[in-house]
C-alpha cells in the first residue's frame, strides 16, 4: 500500500458547499470504514482540504476520488496528488 496526500482546492466558498457537506462527510466516513482514508481536514486560511489515503496504486485512488460529492457538483477547482514516503512515525 502506498500513502497519498490529496489536496482539493475549491472554486466556491464553504457556504456555497453547505448543501452538499453532509454527503461529503458521509462519503469520507465510508472511506475511513473501508480503511482507505486515514484522515481529512480543512486547510486554515484557504478554500482547500487535505486528505491522506492508503491505496494500492494511483489509479485506484483516482477512482475513489470520483465518488466525492464536491467533485460531482463541480466545486473542486484543482486536485493535487502526492506520494508520501514516511520515514518517521506511522500512518
Amino acid at each position: 500500500m502506498q500513502t497519498f496526500i490529496v489536496k482539493y482546492t475549491y472554486n466556491v466558498p464553504r457556504g456555497t458547499r453547505e448543501h452538499v457537506m453532509e454527503r461529503h462527510r458521509e462519503n469520507l466516513r465510508k472511506q475511513v470504514e473501508r480503511g482507505v482514508l486515514v484522515c481529512a481536514g480543512r486547510v486554515e486560511g484557504e478554500e482547500a482540504g487535505v486528505l491522506i489515503y492508503k491505496s494500492d496504486n494511483i489509479d485506484n485512488l483516482k477512482n475513489l476520488l470520483e465518488e466525492e460529492p464536491y467533485s460531482q457538483n463541480g466545486y473542486i477547482d484543482k486536485v493535487e496528488i502526492s506520494i508520501l514516503n514516511p520515514t518517521i512515525g506511522n500512518i
